[in-house]
């Protein structure tokens, strides 16, 4: 898991998810926190962000 969602404009749904949040050890924010870097290196890797522009261009 690398989060917590919530309800668009719901502040309780948010107030809930930063409670579970707060909940979390140091130790699972920190692997939360990782595990939300790898996904967004994975995601947003410049050369795959490069590539699919390249081939949305070219259509």
């Amino acid at each position: 898991m690398t989060g917590f969602l919530c309800a668009v404009c719901s502040a309780p749904s948010l107030a809930a998810a930063m409670g579970k949040f707060i909940d979390l050890t140091p130790d699972e924010r920190a692997a939360m926190g990782q595990r939300g870097r790898d996904r967004a290196v994975r995601i947003y890797d410049q050369a795959l962000v490069s590539a699919a522009y390249a081939t949305a261009l070219d259509q």
